[in-house]
């Protein structure tokens, strides 16, 4: 879906699409046929070729994922946490990413909090509730040198009691890569 209001919407006309699921791949084709489809793992992203910009809405947490140690060798982020992975791998292919993560993945709240909090400014900002950005995120802006920007004030929060099973707290997370 993200990729068709990408292209009805937003006017983005040359989309590639990686799915590794061959049911969501056939889905998304009948979707968006206008959208090149790759039934792949983004693993094999050395395959895809160079992007302006890459949209996810990967997998949260800890996944049993199959990297194999040549291209874990070659990420920075050592940690488990497929999401981060994701975005470190859009990062070697794309000049911009546009990602939805689970609010424990970013150093900032705001979906379903009253204000916006940038944890990494604690002590400077306002944060009443003595937040701090989560371990596994500091670890991945330390190893991967990559700086989270808020998104246009979109509360994702709103969106949660649509959705079917469970319904994490999200936050649309931006990077300039190049």
């Amino acid at each position: 879906m993200l990729s068709f209001v990408a292209y009805h919407y937003r006017n983005c006309k040359d989309i590639t699409c990686v799915e590794l699921n061959p049911t969501y791949y056939e889905v998304g084709k009948k979707l968006l046929p206008e959208a090149n489809w790759i039934n792949d793992s983004i693993f094999n992203y050395k395959d895809f070729g160079l992007f302006k910009q890459a949209i996810s809405n990967p997998p949260f947490g800890k996944i049993k994922t199959g990297l194999d140690k040549n291209l874990q060798s070659e990420l920075k982020y050592k940690g488990a946490e497929f999401d981060l992975i994701t975005v470190e791998i859009a990062f070697k292919i794309a000049d911009y990413g546009c990602f939805i993560l689970p609010q424990q993945s970013t150093p900032f709240k705001y979906s379903g909090s009253e204000f916006y909090m940038d944890l990494r400014e604690t002590g400077k900002g306002y944060n009443p509730y003595g937040l701090t950005v989560p371990n596994k995120v500091q670890k991945f802006i330390k190893e991967t040198g990559l700086d989270y920007m808020f998104n246009i004030g979109i509360d994702t929060s709103i969106y949660k009691d649509s959705w079917k099973g469970v319904s994490p707290i999200c936050e649309i997370v931006t990077f300039e890569f190049k």
